[in-house]
C-alpha cells in the first residue's frame, strides 16, 4: 500500500475519519502500523440516512476497543432526503469539532485516487472552475494519504489482510450523481484514460497553487473587500470566490452559485444577507461581504 509515512509525525495527534467502509477500514489498518494507538482518535459519523447504519458504528467501535483507540461518534439524523452536500458539511463540522476537543494536529480521511478523478469530473459538470479539478488535496490540517492509491489496490489490500468492512447500500443508488459516475463512467475507464486524467489534474494543481499565491490576500479570511474584488475581471472574480468558499467551507457549490456571488459582491444592499446553503450565508455592508457558517438567523 503506497502510503508515505513522511506525512505523519509520531509525536502528533490525528483524528481519523472512519465510516466502516473498505476505504477507511484499510486506512485504519495501514495507519495502525505507522502510528501508536495513543496518537490517533477515530471519529465516526452516522448520518442517519440508512436504517442499517448502526452496524457500521458497531464494526468501527469494536475495532477501536480491540486496538485501544479512542472512539468518538455522532448520530446526525439527516434522513433519507439529505443531499450529499448537507451530509458532507455536517461530517466535516463534526470532524473539526473532535480535532478541537482533543487539540489534535490534523484530520485524516480515506479519499483515494478514484475519488480524486470522480471529484474532478463532477466539478467539471458543475462548472466550478479550474480549481474544481484539484479540490481533493492534502494540507497540514486535512491529510489524505491515499490519493495515490486506486480503489483496486485498496480492495486487493483488504482481501490480502482480511480487513473486515461494511458495504454502504446507498452506493448503488444512481440518483446520486457520484454513484452514477462511478458505475457508468469509472468502471469503463481504461488505464490510458485514467493516466491522462491524472496528468491533467496534476498540471492544474500546479497552476492552482500559483493562482492561490496570487489571490491569497482575498481568500485568507471570511471578509472580502467589495471594492477590491470589483476591480477584477469577471473570470478572475469567479476564481477568487471559488477559492474563498473552498478555504472556509465544505460547500459543494456550482457555477450558478459563483455567478450569483460575482454579481452580489457589487450589488447586494447594505445589511442584506443571502443563504448559499443550510448554515452558510453571506452578510453585506458598505465595504465588505462576510461569510458566516453556523445557525442561519
Amino acid at each position: 500500500m503506497n502510503i508515505s509515512e513522511e506525512q505523519f509525525d509520531p509525536k502528533k495527534l490525528y483524528v481519523l475519519a472512519v465510516s466502516g467502509g473498505v476505504d477507511s477500514m484499510v486506512m485504519l489498518h495501514v495507519l495502525g502500523k505507522i502510528l501508536k494507538p495513543s496518537r490517533t482518535i477515530v471519529a465516526h459519523v452516522d448520518h442517519g440516512i440508512r436504517s442499517d447504519s448502526f452496524w457500521d458504528r458497531e464494526l468501527v467501535q469494536t475495532y477501536c476497543q480491540q486496538k485501544e483507540i479512542v472512539f468518538e461518534y455522532v448520530e446526525l439524523g439527516l434522513g433519507s432526503e439529505a443531499s450529499e452536500a448537507e451530509a458532507r458539511e455536517a461530517r466535516y463540522t463534526f470532524l473539526n469539532s473532535i480535532k478541537e476537543k482533543y487539540h489534535a494536529d490534523a484530520v485524516v480521511t480515506a479519499h483515494h485516487q478514484d475519488d480524486l478523478i470522480e471529484t474532478a469530473l463532477l466539478n467539471v459538470l458543475r462548472g466550478t472552475g479550474i480549481r474544481g479539478l484539484c479540490s481533493l488535496a492534502s494540507s497540514d490540517e486535512l491529510i489524505r494519504p491515499m490519493l495515490g492509491v486506486s480503489k483496486a489496490e485498496i480492495l486487493e489490500y483488504a482481501w490480502a489482510h482480511s480487513v473486515v468492512w461494511r458495504e454502504d447500500s446507498t452506493n448503488k443508488d444512481l440518483s446520486y450523481r457520484r454513484n452514477w459516475l462511478r458505475q457508468r463512467v469509472m468502471q469503463d475507464m481504461d488505464l490510458a484514460m485514467r493516466l491522462s486524467l491524472l496528468k491533467i489534474i496534476s498540471t492544474v494543481s500546479i497552476l492552482t497553487e500559483q493562482i492561490n499565491n496570487e489571490i491569497g490576500e482575498f481568500t485568507s479570511n471570511k471578509e472580502i473587500s467589495r471594492y477590491d474584488i470589483a476591480q477584477l475581471s469577471y473570470a478572475e472574480r469567479l476564481e477568487v470566490l471559488a477559492g474563498w468558499l473552498r478555504t472556509h467551507t465544505a460547500l459543494e457549490f456550482d457555477r450558478r452559485t459563483l455567478e450569483l456571488l460575482a454579481i452580489e459582491t457589487v450589488t447586494l444592499e447594505k445589511g442584506k444577507k443571502r443563504s448559499l446553503a443550510k448554515g452558510v450565508w453571506i452578510n453585506s455592508n458598505t465595504k465588505v461581504l462576510t461569510l458566516h457558517i453556523g445557525t442561519n438567523r
